[in-house]
């Protein structure tokens, strides 16, 4: 799903996104786990995506900016069951940093 991502300065560190935009989640529940998607950006930000509860139809995407490794007060985090606008989130909290 996030094979063409551009991170601009940042590295990615896990993608795990064996899916893409037009799945539905029950055709993919198998691959919906906490840890996804993780970029590291040269500032100390990052961008986390996971599945929670992991491998649960009713659980949703988290996507958490994190700052300084302030893991515990993530800066934003959103919350989607919707595969496009995870996408939408990734690239927005992209632009951002």
């Amino acid at each position: 799903m996030f094979d063409r991502l551009n991170v601009k300065t940042g590295n990615i560190k896990l993608n795990d996104c064996c899916f893409d935009v037009d799945d539905d989640l029950c055709d993919i529940l198998d691959n919906l786990k906490e840890d996804l998607l993780q970029i590291e950006f040269s500032d100390g930000c990052f961008i986390d995506v996971g599945w929670y509860p992991e491998f649960n139809i009713e659980g949703s995407f988290q996507v958490l900016l994190i700052e300084k490794c302030h893991w515990d007060n993530p800066k934003e985090q959103y919350q989607t069951r919707d595969l496009k606008e995870l996408e939408k989130i990734v690239n927005l909290l992209i632009e951002k940093i």
